[in-house]
């Protein structure tokens, strides 16, 4: 049985990012039917985008469409390649893992980049911690990506998403693999 916020790979425990940066949100104010709820449409999305990429018929509850049909304006109007989706990586020098929405190459640009779907109403703090250490993870495992990460707030609508951009910067990476660092070691003391 798995622990919650953990996968085992290889008979190994890795940590999801998530897990890592979970004590930086503080959802406590939030009604859990509501975050239950946003979970939901969130995993709705998610497999109604992958199975778009991947030339499927998406199928998703009607709560989770609008978001659906941001995501298919910024598409067709950037007209992206899709290089992968919904992969999941392993770092076995930190134990972490990432679940990754899309590695995309974005015409003009010489290097493929993250792509990640959020369907929240604003930005979260927790986004370039994410950020960061999902490109920490994956260029770990030698592939080669441009130097940014672009988060896609979809609209609630069926509008076209905003697009929040994070420029992956060294110090900064280096205070969320100390994070990493950190939770193992509480993890260590428990």
């Amino acid at each position: 049985m798995e622990e919650e916020g953990f996968i085992l790979h290889e008979g190994k425990k890795y940590a999801r990012v998530s897990k890592i940066i979970q004590h930086l949100s503080d959802f406590s104010r939030i009604d859990p039917e509501v975050l239950k709820r946003k979970q939901e449409i969130g995993t709705e999305l998610h497999d109604g985008v992958f199975d778009f990429l991947n030339d499927e018929m998406p199928i998703m509850a009607e709560r989770a469409l609008k978001y659906f049909e941001s995501f298919t304006k910024w598409f067709k109007a950037i007209n992206p390649k899709v290089l992968e989706t919904e992969k999941r990586y392993f770092n076995q020098e930190k134990m972490i893992t990432c679940r990754m929405d899309g590695i995309f190459l974005i015409p003009f640009e010489n290097l493929p980049v993250i792509v990640d779907y959020k369907t929240a109403l604003m930005e979260s703090p927790t986004w370039i911690y994410q950020a960061h250490l999902y490109h920490y993870i994956i260029t770990s495992q030698g592939v080669q990506l441009g130097d940014r990460v672009l988060y896609l707030k979809l609209d609630s609508k069926g509008g076209i998403p905003k697009t929040i951009t994070y420029q992956i910067e060294k110090p900064f990476l280096s205070h969320c693999i100390s994070l990493v660092d950190q939770f193992w070691t509480n993890k260590k003391l428990d």
